[in-house]
């Protein structure tokens, strides 16, 4: 697998980039979505965003009701073409257990079941 800060690892599905340019409800659904599918979702941000990425895993871990854990930080800088730096950061949330177990993130996308009532 390619390492998390590169170019190449960011175009990967279970990658996702927060930005302030939408509310944090937004990016704990498409996070959940992404996780349910992956197993395994890394939310990226840099500069100002980094709070709201924060914020972001721990919404999504809350929801998660166990089943879902940060398993990683990590933190880098960028350098910007006038000099100046900014920071980056990398939280990696993943799945506990197995498919199937009965948590919230197990249930199918469209909120469908398949019992019979």
């Amino acid at each position: 697998m390619a390492d998390p800060m590169s170019e190449e690892a960011q175009g990967e599905k279970e990658y996702l980039a927060v930005t302030d340019q939408k509310p944090v409800s937004a990016y704990v659904i498409s996070g959940e979505v992404q996780l349910k599918a992956s197993g395994r979702l890394v939310l990226m941000a840099r500069g100002r965003s980094i709070n709201q990425a924060v914020d972001v895993a721990n919404m999504i871990v809350q929801r998660s009701e166990g089943s879902a854990e940060i398993s990683g930080v990590r933190i880098a800088s960028d350098r910007l073409p006038d000099g100046k730096y900014i920071s980056r950061m990398e939280i990696t949330i993943e799945r506990k257990g197995r498919p199937g177990t009965g948590h919230p993130l197990d249930a199918p996308a469209d909120g469908k079941t398949d019992k019979k009532i």
